[in-house]
């Protein structure tokens, strides 16, 4: 009897370790919305996803091409599932860090490296009159997600060396570079995979 009670322990909590796995680490993401960042963060939509999405994607300046995307789905199914952190097609994952209330409006946008920090461009629209270097009245920010705790920022070439100040050889590469300013993505890139095993 302690034999069996032990072994069902052991397999319980397997399968706990198993649906607590981060997606950082998994090797498919599973389709479905996410009402909240932790259901992102492990994987585990709870909404199942079944609506048609219209994907846009957007040029900018240094070759960049952004996606984003809004899901068709009617006022009523909207309503009922609520505020939304973001959702997986099978293929791709969008978020919105907003979580807004979900729409046939709302804009996701896709996470395009997933790992310690989860890196996404975001679109904005500028209100100023004119446009930026001919995207239409957008413009473009860098951000990153942290996946432990969900905190969200804009990167830029300063915040980066902040994040680099831990390995002194990489970031001596990175200030030697003075094109870095239209980089920002390869050397935050780089970097966490050279240490891909610290989530700190």
């Amino acid at each position: 009897m302690k034999k069996i009670i032990i072994t069902a322990f052991l397999i319980s909590g397997c399968l706990l370790g198993m649906a607590q796995q981060l997606i950082i680490y998994a090797t498919e993401h599973k389709a479905g919305i996410y009402k909240t960042f932790e259901e992102f963060k492990y994987n585990n939509p709870s909404v199942p996803f079944h609506y048609p999405v219209r994907k846009k994607t957007k040029k900018f300046p240094h070759k960049v091409i952004v996606t984003t995307c809004k899901i068709d789905i009617g006022r009523e199914d909207g309503n009922k599932i609520g505020k939304v952190f973001g959702f997986c097609d099978g293929v791709d994952v969008f978020i919105n860090t907003e979580s807004p209330e979900l729409s046939s409006w709302t804009v996701f946008t896709k996470i395009e490296y997933f790992g310690k920090y989860c890196y996404y461009r975001e679109v904005g629209s500028a209100y100023s009159g004119g446009g930026f270097d001919g995207t239409g009245g957008k413009y473009l920010t860098e951000k990153i997600i942290k996946i432990q705790t969900g905190e969200n920022q804009v990167i830029s070439t300063f915040n980066l060396e902040d994040l680099f100040a831990d390995d002194p050889e990489y970031l001596a590469e990175y200030r030697s570079d003075e094109k870095r300013y239209k980089k920002l993505q390869f050397y935050l890139q780089k970097y966490l995979e050279k240490h891909k095993d610290d989530l700190r």
